[in-house]
């Protein structure tokens, strides 16, 4: 006995559902995906979105410039609210510690809850920049295979474990400290490559710059990094007889700003 078949029109939405493809299955789905959830502020939903989209591209192929921009976004957003909090009862702590011994005992305690999530947080984020896009070997490798993109994910992976640093004490922020400087070495080996005026590379100035005086507590030795890098963009534009892209012209003004600040 044959099997009755479906009207036409049902047969019709049926194949059209099978055929429809799901958005958190696709590049440019998640990429939409990921900025309906920033817009909405559900920074960890862009986050995830974000990893689904890492997880189908690399390590085999590398993420456009404009999915490396997002994918940055959503790991510094996720954690701003962390950094934020922390610093605000970081302040509770120390303003309550010789009036309410009791309060700052609350925040002090409280304080290490939000550094194990903000360490938990970064350490993530460098293990997903080591194994997808810093694989370890010789040479370029992955998807980190120009310098721009090398020196993007350095900086990245540095960035994040400054920020470690900052929650941590003692021998275990030395440690951590040091993996930051190692990591934004290594990036400004491989910036050479890139053009003075470069946003990637002014970005990793502007990083190593900020390490020197958040970390290292050195303001001398920050201001000297940005005043390097101002000094090599504005001698290659003017070598060149041209203006700076907006992008760039952004970079050299807060890189000028934090001079100001540093100057000694």
């Amino acid at each position: 006995m044959s099997k009755e078949r479906e009207p036409p029109e049902l047969e019709r939405a049926i194949t059209a559902k099978k055929a429809k493809k799901d958005p958190s299955d696709t590049r440019e789905g998640l990429i939409l995906l990921a900025r309906l959830a920033a817009d909405g502020n559900r920074f960890e939903h862009m986050f995830r979105y974000m990893r689904r989209l890492i997880a189908i591209v690399a390590p085999d192929g590398p993420l456009t410039l404009h999915e490396r921009k997002v994918f940055s976004s959503s790991c510094m957003i996720l954690l701003e609210g962390q950094r934020e909090t922390y610093r605000y009862v970081s302040k509770a702590a120390a303003d309550a510690a010789s009036v309410d011994p009791l309060r700052a005992e609350a925040a002090t305690e409280y304080l290490e809850l939000i550094a194990s999530d903000i360490a938990k947080i970064c350490s993530d984020i460098v293990g997903i920049i080591d194994i997808c896009f810093l694989p370890a070997g010789i040479g370029p490798v992955g998807s980190a295979a120009t310098p721009e993109a090398r020196v993007f994910y350095k900086k990245m992976k540095g960035d994040f474990l400054k920020y470690m640093a900052e929650v941590k004490d003692g021998p275990e922020r030395d440690k951590v400290a040091q993996d930051a400087f190692m990591a934004y070495s290594s990036a400004k080996e491989d910036e050479e490559q890139l053009p003075a005026t470069n946003p990637t590379r002014l970005e990793l100035e502007l990083s190593v710059a900020l390490f020197y005086f958040d970390i290292r507590c050195l303001p001398v030795a920050a201001y000297n990094v940005a005043k390097e890098a101002v000094d090599r963009a504005i001698q290659e534009l003017e070598a060149a007889v041209q203006t700076a892209s907006e992008e760039t012209g952004v970079l050299l003004g807060r890189l000028q700003s934090y001079m100001d600040v540093w100057k000694v």
